[in-house]
């Protein structure tokens, strides 16, 4: 478990942002199929801190039409709404 985690923790401090939305999304599925243990190391104050960096860091993209945070097959959130 502790290498799982050192790798998720090393990804989600990667500068390309495809590479920590893929992390995020397998650390989404790691938190609903694994044990307690595993929910105890990452809801730990060290990750939390970790995961709250990584949301800090993040870009907000300047108009609609910017795809530079999110990969290029995801639509943009706001599309539907019109």
């Amino acid at each position: 478990m502790k290498t799982v985690m050192k790798e998720l923790r090393k990804r989600l401090l990667d500068s390309d942002t495809t590479v920590v939305y893929y992390t995020l999304l397998v650390l989404d599925s790691v938190m609903k199929n694994c044990s307690t243990d595993v929910h105890s190391e990452v809801l730990s104050k060290e990750f939390m801190n970790l995961i709250k960096e990584v949301i800090v860091s993040a870009k907000v993209p300047t108009s609609e039409d910017d795809t530079s945070i999110r990969p290029h097959h995801m639509p943009h959130p706001l599309q539907n709404l019109k």
